[in-house]
């Protein structure tokens, strides 16, 4: 289990903390982030946008994964 926290703003800045003085920052698209959603026993990050979602891997601190929907995503499970 790791401590983490992540928070995200309506211009797309995502935070990561952790330890003490552990702090990392993505930036991702330029638009409001509506949920975030650590991926069990994946260090991965789930970011979900009005109409999209990116996967970011929290080792590596890059993006593996987005999907474009053209539509506004109500839900995720």
């Amino acid at each position: 289990v790791q401590s983490l926290l992540a928070v995200a703003s309506s211009e797309g800045v995502i935070k990561l903390f952790g330890a003490a003085a552990v702090e990392v920052t993505f930036f991702g698209k330029t638009e409001p982030v509506t949920a975030l959603e650590f991926l069990p026993g994946q260090s991965r990050l789930l970011v979900v946008y009005l109409d999209s979602v990116e996967v970011i891997d929290l080792k590596s601190q890059t993006l593996v994964g987005e999907r474009e929907f053209g539509q506004r995503l109500t839900a995720v499970e």
